[in-house]
C-alpha cells in the first residue's frame, strides 16, 4: 500500500517537474463552470445510484435510492484513498450487507450485483469510446492497427467472459482452450453472480440506458474543462478519447489513479495534436470525486451511531448491575 502511494506521488511530482500538470488551473474554474460541472457530477452520481438500486432489485435486494447514492458515495471516497477501483466496491458492499433492508439476503448476489454494475458500466465505457473513434477515426489520427486490437480485445474479453458463465450454468469444470485451474473455477463461480444474461431484458436495457447517461455526463465534463483550457481538443475527439482515458484511471497502481489518469489523458491528446490533457482530467477529478464529501458524511455519522449504541448498552448493564438482588 505504501510503495502504491509512493509511486502516485512520485508520478505527480514528475508531471509537475515536466510541466504536464500545472496544480495553479484550478485558479481557471469560474463560478459557471463549477456550477455546471457540479450539475453534471451530481447527474452521474444519482444516475448511479439509480443503476445499483435495479440491479439489487433484481437480485431481491431492495434499498432505496438515498441508501444507493449514499453507499456509493462511501465507495468512492475509499476508491480516493486506496487502489483500485474494487476497493470502494468492498466498502459498499460492507454498508450495503449491514443495511436494515438487506440483512439476510445471500452475500454473493449482493457483491454479485455490485460487481455487475461495475461490468455493465465497463463495457458501455468502452463501447462508447471504440464507436465513437471508429467514427471519427480520421480526426482522431489513430491507426488502423489500434481500432483493431481494440475491438479484437474487447470481443475476446466477451468471449471469456461468457465461456467462464456458460460453464459454471452447466456445473462443468472450466477450461479455456484446454487450460484448467482451481482459480478459473473460483473465478467461473463469481461470474455466476454476475451473468448479465440473466437478468431480465427490461432491467438490463435501463441499466444500459443508465450507463450511456452516466458516461456522456462524464464525457462532457471532461470536455468542460478541456474547452475552459484551450486543449485543441473538439467535442467529438473528448468523446473517443476520454474512455480510454477513464480506463487508464482504473489501473490499480495508485490510489483513486492518482497520476496515473493524468498522464494517460496527457498522452491521448497528445495522439490527436492536443494539449493540456493532464490539467484537464486533473481539474475534472475534483468533480468526480466531490461525492467523497458525502460519503464522509456518512461514514462520520455511521461510527456516531454505532458508538452512542455501546454507550447506553455500557449504561444499561452498569444500571443493572446497580440493581438489589430480588428476593429468592
Amino acid at each position: 500500500m505504501l510503495a502504491r502511494y509512493f509511486l502516485g506521488c512520485i508520478i505527480v511530482f514528475w508531471l509537475i517537474r515536466t510541466d504536464n500538470i500545472d496544480l495553479t488551473v484550478v485558479k481557471a474554474i469560474n463560478l459557471r463552470v463549477a456550477a455546471t460541472a457540479l450539475i453534471l457530477a451530481a447527474l452521474q452520481f444519482i444516475l448511479a445510484g439509480w443503476r445499483v438500486r435495479i440491479l439489487l432489485r433484481t437480485a431481491g435486494i431492495h434499498v432505496s435510492l438515498w441508501r444507493c447514492i449514499a453507499y456509493n458515495a462511501v465507495g468512492i471516497f475509499f476508491s480516493i484513498f486506496l487502489p483500485g477501483g474494487i476497493s470502494g466496491d468492498v466498502a459498499r458492499a460492507y454498508y450495503f450487507w449491514h443495511c436494515d433492508t438487506a440483512r439476510g439476503a445471500s452475500k454473493s448476489a449482493l457483491l454479485g450485483a455490485l460487481l455487475t454494475d461495475r461490468v455493465i458500466g465497463s463495457i458501455v465505457m468502452i463501447l462508447i469510446g471504440l464507436i465513437a473513434s471508429t467514427l471519427i477515426a480520421n480526426t482522431l489520427g489513430l491507426g488502423k492497427l489500434f481500432l483493431v486490437a481494440g475491438w479484437l480485445g474487447f470481443v475476446t474479453g466477451g468471449l471469456i467472459y461468457m465461456r467462464l458463465c456458460q460453464a459454471e450454468s452447466k456445473h462443468r469444470p472450466v477450461t479455456i482452450m484446454g487450460y484448467s485451474a482451481p482459480w478459473l473455477s473460483r473465478l467461473a463461480s463469481l461470474l455466476a453472480n454476475m451473468d448479465i444474461r440473466s437478468l431480465p431484458r427490461p432491467m438490463l436495457l435501463s441499466t444500459i440506458t443508465l450507463s450511456i447517461g452516466i458516461h456522456l455526463s462524464a464525457i462532457v465534463l471532461i470536455f468542460l474543462f478541456a474547452d475552459l483550457l484551450k486543449s485543441g481538443t473538439s467535442f467529438w475527439q473528448v468523446t473517443g478519447l476520454a474512455p480510454f482515458g477513464l480506463l487508464v484511471n482504473m489501473i490499480p497502481l495508485s490510489p483513486g489513479g492518482l497520476g496515473i489518469g493524468e498522464q494517460g489523458f496527457q498522452s491521448l491528446f497528445a495522439l490527436v495534436g492536443g494539449t493540456q490533457g493532464g490539467n484537464t482530467f486533473l481539474l475534472a477529478r475534483i468533480f468526480f470525486s466531490a461525492p467523497a464529501l458525502l460519503g464522509l458524511i456518512v461514514l462520520i455519522h455511521s461510527f456516531i451511531k454505532a458508538h452512542r449504541v455501546i454507550r447506553f448498552d455500557e449504561a444499561d448493564v452498569t444500571a443493572n448491575s446497580e440493581m438489589p438482588n430480588p428476593p429468592q
